[in-house]
């Protein structure tokens, strides 16, 4: 029964932190931006420490300091993402809206390929590319406005996240108390 306790509050945890990060991101969504940044700084730090331990630890096995590398170049990384957070913040809806772009330009060409090919759900995938295609131009034209934008929809579905986490949660928690007390369930004693 330890486990469904820790199981659950582990999942309550994380919905919690959900909504929370989803109100930052509602409320804040300019600041937002930066938060992804130090996030990231993060990721690569721990990414960066993991690869020097993999290369201290092998180093007798490894001719080739891949893992040291790697880990140099993942610490230099989340140095640049510190020093600078302002400016890649500022720049992430550029390289975000120039991604989306070239993300539906390719799908754009694999419509029309589709359609050469005969099958019939080309035009899903061609109607699909134009969308993303008009919002990665947009996100070119008007970076900060779109990104603001996009913060707000993050915001709003970790939040929405949370609360059906939460939701779930106490559907289940009812039923597993239930299915404990009744005689000859899966939790009888």
């Amino acid at each position: 029964m330890n486990f469904l306790k820790d199981a659950k509050m582990c999942a309550i945890t994380s919905a919690v932190l959900c909504i929370v990060l989803g109100l930052l991101f509602l409320l804040f969504p300019a600041v937002s931006a930066k938060l992804v940044c130090y996030i990231l700084v993060g990721v690569f730090i721990i990414a960066g420490m993991r690869f020097l331990v993999l290369y201290f630890r092998s180093r007798l096995l490894s001719f080739f300091p891949a893992e040291l590398l790697l880990g140099l170049l993942m610490l230099a990384i989340a140095c640049v993402l510190l020093l600078e957070a302002e400016g890649i913040a500022a720049l992430l809806p550029v390289i975000l809206g120039a991604a989306i772009v070239v993300s539906s330009f390719i799908k754009l060409c694999h419509a029309f390929e589709l359609k050469r090919a005969g099958w019939g759900g080309w035009v899903s995938v061609l109607v699909l590319s134009l969308i993303g295609l008009v919002f990665g131009v947009l996100m070119l034209i008007n970076p900060f406005k779109v990104a603001t934008t996009v913060m707000i929809l993050i915001g709003a579905g970790l939040v929405y996240s949370g609360v059906t986490d939460l939701v779930a949660i106490l559907f289940i928690s009812q039923q597993i108390r239930r299915d404990m007390n009744a005689p000859g369930g899966p939790f009888a004693r």
